[in-house]
């Protein structure tokens, strides 16, 4: 039997800085059947002529250029193009470790797995490691989970949302119709994820050492503040509400949709204006919603904090908070790093 190829979706957009070294870490894997897909999603710089060259210098890399949309969007345009048997993300200015294509694939292959969960580790401008995350705490004990199972990793941030650290096998994703939604330019990572756990039948862990270095921008989109990213983070809370049964879900679940709508309301910033006043209305309204469910003192203490925030309209003192809650962002969100010029 051939040895199986794996298809890595490359987005890109204005990444002419950092996509060189985040192509070598690809390119120059010990396992090399691979087919690489760099998608350039409208960029103004050089980026989508440093696409056009890796093209033409490794037969493995093929370039689709597109009109900008975003980085679900892009993302879905790379899974058209897939041939492979297996899929890996990997954002633009992110690179991968020399052996983590053959290590993941090992650990699929042995495990019989739909998705493999592995480690990621942070990176600053200065090269440094201010941290070092692991997916996990209890999960590499368990080292493999099934079913529903996988979707309580998540809620309780014992597995990532970020799409980039998980090793898929195309099938899965295509049996149960999974993509992006493409009209969404934030927490589409979570979004994504969520359909990801609640089809997959096994999740295996490989968590040896960290295998994706995850390159912390200033200028990224996480940082910066907007009602049009607010408002898509509604979206994306609604839609997995909507396909939760939520009679039967744990309070790791409650926990895990306040973190996400507390996350929502720092993108709002300061503004006060009819959008941002409908959207905070709605926030307001899905709380009621949860606690008519759950009973408040079941959450955990820093999430009833942030409701009674979220509720008493007390957004400064969440701003304020929010500075010392940078683990959470990196561990749980992911906005569209790659892509900070995107408004």
């Amino acid at each position: 039997m051939k040895d199986p190829t794996v298809s890595i979706v490359v987005p890109a957009y204005n990444v002419e800085r950092y996509l060189n070294r985040c192509m070598d870490s690809i390119t120059n894997q010990t396992y090399q059947r691979l087919q690489i897909i760099l998608v350039d999603d409208g960029s103004t710089d050089g980026t989508g002529r440093l696409c056009d060259e890796w093209a033409e210098r490794d037969d493995r890399v093929k370039t689709v250029h597109r009109t900008n949309g975003g980085l679900a969007a892009a993302r879905n345009t790379g899974l058209e193009q897939v041939t492979g048997q297996y899929i890996l993300f990997v954002d633009s200015d992110d690179w991968i470790a020399k052996d983590a294509i053959g290590l993941l694939l090992e650990n699929a292959l042995e495990n019989q797995s739909d998705v493999v969960s592995f480690d990621l580790q942070p990176m600053n401008s200065a090269g440094e490691f201010p941290r070092k995350y692991v997916v996990s705490r209890d999960f590499p004990q368990i080292k493999m989970s099934f079913g529903k199972d996988c979707l309580e990793q998540l809620y309780s941030r014992h597995i990532n949302n970020y799409v980039w650290c998980f090793l898929y096998k195309t099938e899965f994703l295509k049996e149960n119709n999974i993509s992006f939604n493409g009209n969404i330019r934030f927490l589409e990572d979570a979004l994504f994820t969520n359909k990801v756990l609640r089809c997959v039948h096994l999740v295996s862990y490989y968590g040896t050492k960290p295998l994706y270095y995850y390159f912390m921008r200033s200028d990224s989109l996480t940082h910066k503040s907007g009602t049009a990213h607010a408002q898509d983070g509604l979206t994306v809370v609604k839609q997995i509400l909507d396909e939760s049964d939520l009679e039967q879900e744990s309070p790791a679940f409650f926990d895990y949709i306040i973190n996400l709508l507390f996350f929502v309301e720092l993108k709002f910033g300061n503004r006060r204006d009819l959008s941002a006043y409908k959207s905070r209305k709605q926030i307001k309204c899905i709380i009621r919603r949860l606690l008519n469910i759950v009973p408040f003192f079941s959450l955990s203490k820093t999430n009833r904090i942030k409701i009674l925030l979220l509720r008493s309209g007390c957004f400064g003192v969440a701003r304020t908070i929010k500075h010392g809650l940078d683990t959470f962002k990196v561990i749980l969100f992911r906005g569209e790093k790659g892509y900070g010029s995107v408004c």
